[in-house]
């Protein structure tokens, strides 16, 4: 039986290897990450660094949904609505850039705040071969605000705005005179009950991931 000098003479040896083995531990955890916060804090930076799919997914449809209801947030706010981390939002923001889900970061103009109350639909019926170049007409016309090719009776249908009546008639007399257009029809808008968006079917895509 060994008396308390000769205990502590063989224990400290033992001590000295554990708390060296520890103090080891210690700086390869903080070095490598293996420490518990420095797991956590590994884990979301794997997370963040990670390949993003080329598919649609439902965090990307999240990101859209908030960039549609509310663009001027900001992404710092989009983080923080979602739980994630900046660096994932904007990673999701450049991925529909990409993608071309989301185009462009422009505005948005009420033409009837700028005085264009009057708002028609264009039909034209455009000669043979002659599409580029009516195109090209009412591109010159600025209150040709959109057109595009449809299937049917007509071949262009076009949006226009106007400040009165007597402002629209003047636009159609334009129109008529672009190279290319043989015959027009119009339809007056008298007011807009649904306005263009885009939330809803964010939602429903969202819904069926």
């Amino acid at each position: 039986m060994m008396d308390g000098n000769e205990e502590s003479a063989w224990l400290l040896p033992m001590w000295q290897a554990i708390g060296k083995y520890l103090g080891h531990w210690y700086i390869r955890c903080a070095s490598t990450g293996t420490g518990t916060a420095h797991v956590a804090h590994r884990r979301r930076r794997c997370a963040e660094e990670a390949p993003v799919s080329e598919e649609l997914e439902r965090l990307d449809l999240a990101v859209l949904r908030l960039i549609a209801e509310e663009p001027r947030a900001g992404v710092r706010e989009y983080a923080r609505r979602l739980g994630v981390a900046r660096a994932t939002v904007q990673s999701r923001v450049d991925k529909l850039t990409r993608l071309g889900v989301l185009v462009s970061w422009r505005p948005q103009f009420d033409p009837a705040a700028m005085g264009y109350s009057g708002l028609a639909y264009v039909r034209l019926q455009v000669a043979q071969g002659k599409l580029d170049a009516t195109i090209d007409g009412l591109a010159k016309i600025p209150e040709v605000i959109e057109a595009n090719a449809v299937a049917g009776d007509a071949d262009l249908l076009c949006r226009v705005v106007a400040r009165d009546n007597a402002g629209l008639e003047e636009v159609l007399h334009e129109i008529i005179a672009v190279e290319g257009v043989e015959r027009t029809s119009t339809e007056v808008v008298l007011s807009r009950r649904l306005m263009p968006r885009i939330s809803p079917l964010i939602r429903k895509r969202h819904g069926q991931l």
